[in-house]
């Protein structure tokens, strides 16, 4: 059986004298357990003092380490180093900023140079050679031209004396459409008027012994086709719309909605990249491009970046000012026409057309 072990007395406070609480020189009966290691009073005050927890004073040695896994310090920047111009329609600016970032000494800008396709630019007002001082930036326009060759594929390069031209470029990519900014004819000034939409799906059919069928969607997206009619009343326009199909007809097309056009709500100022107009309804979606028109020669097309109720941003200015009054705003598609479209004239000044454009990635 468990052996007990008997506790101490109980010790009345009021019995140490005049009702004190002090135990000062009050003897305690040891304890009787063995599992108690009585340690003498001296020995306790021979224990060390505890180390002071504030760390004594230490120096650093300063080193330049890495940053964002490039060194940040004592090389030349080049903001931003890629960009996408998507689909160009008409002309498109990027600012670069070029930065020395070397902390010593300046570094000298020898060349400037444009690898690629036509149809890139760079307004270098600072001439060659350019000198910049230690830590500072200058800023460069980089426009992507409507006109060049129909794949924008360059690159841009700052070429210092001393410093390797890697990491000292700009990738530009994107292509460049033409948009059929000829109104469409809804008027029945031709034979066949209006605009017809058509959609392609593309499924699989699995069929069981019994008959039964399962349908699989093999396209997530289905392809589109859209026809429409123009007519041209004056000699100029016919003759320019004569001369871009005739010209251009391999090349991808800018098919402006016209079914899905908007009046602008308010004033657009240039370098904007906000545009009022009605969205409920109107397939305008982020990475697609929203046309602005006012006649064949006024226009312009910019990529969307996002799309709030009654309210488009693009992801660069746009170019020029828009007035409220004239001024529609619609999508914009991808589209391009088959070998055999043709030019009809119906007299020596007016014209007119009925086309069919191949639509990829086109959502009902």
């Amino acid at each position: 059986m468990p052996a007990a072990i008997a506790t101490p007395p109980f010790r009345n406070l009021d019995n140490l004298g005049v009702g004190s609480i002090d135990l000062t020189g009050v003897t305690l009966d040891a304890p009787t357990s063995p599992r108690w290691n009585l340690i003498g009073i001296s020995s306790a005050l021979k224990r060390p003092a505890l180390a002071d927890p504030h760390p004594y004073h230490f120096a650093f040695g300063a080193a330049r380490g890495p940053q964002h896994d490039l060194a940040c310090l004592d090389r030349i920047h080049v903001i931003p180093r890629r960009k996408d111009f998507g689909a160009v329609l008409t002309d498109q600016e990027l600012e670069v900023e070029v930065w020395n970032a070397f902390m010593a000494r300046g570094r000298v800008l020898e060349n400037l140079t444009i690898e690629g396709p036509s149809g890139i630019e760079v307004d270098n007002p600072l001439g060659l050679p350019t000198h910049y001082p230690a830590s500072e930036s200058k800023l460069y326009t980089v426009r992507a031209l409507a006109e060049g060759d129909p794949l924008i594929d360059n690159l841009v390069t700052w070429s210092f004396i001393g410093i390797p031209i890697i990491g000292t470029n700009l990738k530009l990519t994107g292509f460049r459409l033409i948009p059929f900014a000829f109104e469409a004819d809804f008027g029945g000034a031709q034979v066949e008027a209006g605009i017809e939409q058509e959609y392609g799906y593309l499924t699989d059919v699995l069929t069981s012994y019994d008959g039964d069928e399962q349908r699989v969607q093999l396209r997530e997206v289905p392809i589109g086709t859209m026809a429409l009619s123009a007519v041209f009343m004056e000699p100029k326009e016919a003759q320019e719309a004569n001369a871009l199909l005739y010209g251009s007809q391999a090349r991808p097309f800018g098919v402006p909605l016209w079914q899905w056009r908007n009046p602008l709500l308010s004033p657009v100022v240039i370098d904007d990249n906000t545009i009022a107009v009605d969205t409920q309804y109107i397939p305008f979606k982020a990475g697609g491009l929203v046309f602005l028109w006012q006649d064949a020669r006024t226009w312009e097309a910019q990529r969307i970046e996002s799309v709030a109720p009654g309210l488009i941003t693009t992801t660069l200015p746009l170019r020029k000012n828009w007035a409220v009054a004239g001024t529609w705003v619609m999508p914009m598609v991808f589209g391009r026409l088959s070998p055999d479209e043709g030019f009809t004239w119906h007299s020596r000044d007016i014209g007119g057309v009925r086309l069919v454009f191949q639509i990829d990635g086109y959502t009902p």
